[in-house]
């Protein structure tokens, strides 16, 4: 039966609608709703926590991004490991050896975002392991940013 242009289903209320405990509505094309105060769904979750969840997650992008620079301890750290691990591949003067060289003469040319890419997730076929377990998306940048300045290489000869 219709109340008020909606189609109640259940038992028998006043005037003759049917309502269900839970006050169940269905719209005049079938729809039903669970209740007819409740947030439109989209497969069964709220559209709004899935609105604030996409929000949430371009805002920690966001900060990701802006965070960008790691405070001079971690750059020290950086710069070491740069030198050590990445150079037990790239060479220790980073000129080549396994891996090719990283100076910034050999990285010229080369997209910003290509190299951050292949340090993110390394290079398959190849020994260039993926690094992203290891270092957050800010710390690979300003590794990307040491090399191709040759600020690395000036601060490891000190």
């Amino acid at each position: 039966m219709t109340q008020g242009g909606r189609v109640h289903r259940g038992k028998a209320g006043p005037q003759g609608a049917e309502l269900s405990s839970r006050a169940d509505a269905a719209t005049a094309d079938g729809r039903v709703f669970p209740h007819r105060f409740s947030a439109p769904r989209h497969r069964g979750r709220p559209i709004g926590v899935m609105l604030l969840a996409a929000c949430l997650a371009l805002a920690g992008l966001a900060l990701a991004r802006a965070a960008g620079v790691p405070d001079p301890a971690r750059q020290a750290e950086l710069r070491a490991m740069l030198l050590q691990d990445c150079g037990s591949c790239h060479g220790l003067t980073l000129k080549g050896g396994l891996g090719p060289p990283l100076r910034p003469e050999a990285l010229a040319g080369k997209p910003r975002d290509f190299l951050i890419l292949t340090i993110r997730q390394g290079r398959p076929g190849t020994a260039m392991p993926p690094w992203a377990p290891i270092l957050k998306d800010g710390e690979i940048a300003w590794l990307v940013d040491e090399l191709l300045s040759g600020r690395a290489l000036r601060e490891g000869e000190r």
